[in-house]
């Protein structure tokens, strides 16, 4: 049933896992198919007691054929050894809306354990896993969080996982990223003071996307504003990091020393030292 589960509910394209389940699917789809094994055995019996040809197309063709299966009894001419079969032949294509109800309860355990599994996998590499509100997340325990909520996952739910993010049953996005050294210690530098840990997704996004010549400068700016005391609001250095970075290295490199000597008496914003420097 993992195989059918795995074509049903799971698929996978450009790298991206997308995962569905609805208590409304058709869970019991495999055993339409199991039914095959006993075509040739029961068409034999109708052809040999009944008159009518026995279809196979739905689940209510199946068990229409079990409950003509089980009257076999019925007939004068049936041998004991018929009905018999007739009967086991009966209970294994019969689905009634129990079975179809173990099925679905069967297909969503085996969808949880899987996404538990591919979530897993998918946070083993990672350097840091957060969303727009919260640091530090475990996607499983996010997810079963979620599942175990007042409203569940509903009657049904989707969610995909992609190589950097995953969105989450709620459409919550959870992000998953792999960082260097350089870009470690410039995200120390800037939240290094910050007590609100919801903004740090936000500068670790922004860092990625750094280009990776500027991280060598731009870390060695942020550490003199560390050592200067200045560093202030992380937004608003954020905001403000697009211009600083549109200078070349050289330049990120000529101002370091006049952030050294401004900042041994600026009463200003972190900002307003980095703007005189460039000026100077």
């Amino acid at each position: 049933m993992q195989t059918e589960l795995l074509e049903n509910h799971s698929v996978s394209e450009n790298d991206v896992i997308k995962l569905k389940f609805s208590w409304y699917d058709d869970h019991s789809k495999y055993r339409l198919d199991d039914s095959e094994h006993y075509k040739e055995e029961i068409k034999n019996i109708f052809q040999k007691y009944f008159s009518q040809v026995p279809t196979f197309e739905s689940y209510d063709d199946l068990n229409k054929v079990a409950n003509i299966l089980r009257s076999l009894y019925k007939e004068s001419n049936s041998l004991g050894e018929d009905v018999k079969r007739a009967l086991e032949l009966a209970d294994e294509i019969a689905i009634s809306d129990e079975l179809q109800a173990f099925d679905a309860e069967m297909a969503y355990e085996d969808i949880i354990g899987y996404i538990e599994e591919q979530l897993e996998e998918w946070a083993e590499n990672k350097s840091h896993i957060f969303s727009s509100e919260e640091w530090d997340i475990d996607p499983v325990k996010l997810f079963n969080f979620q599942k175990s909520g007042r409203y569940g996952l509903g009657d049904s739910f989707a969610m995909e996982i992609h190589n950097d993010y995953i969105e989450m049953p709620n459409g919550e996005i959870v992000h998953g990223v792999i960082t260097n050294q350089l870009i470690e210690d410039v995200f120390y530098n800037i939240t290094i003071d910050c007590d609100d840990e919801s903004a740090f997704g936000e500068v670790l996004l922004y860092l990625l996307k750094v280009p990776e010549e500027k991280l060598t400068p731009l870390r060695d700016i942020t550490q003199i504003l560390n050592d200067c005391n200045v560093m202030g609001s992380i937004s608003n250095l954020l905001n403000f990091l697009p211009t600083l970075l549109k200078n070349n290295c050289q330049e990120l490199e000529r101002i370091q020393p006049y952030l050294s000597t401004l900042g041994e008496s600026w009463y200003g914003t972190e900002v307003e030292m980095i703007e005189a420097s460039l000026i100077l």
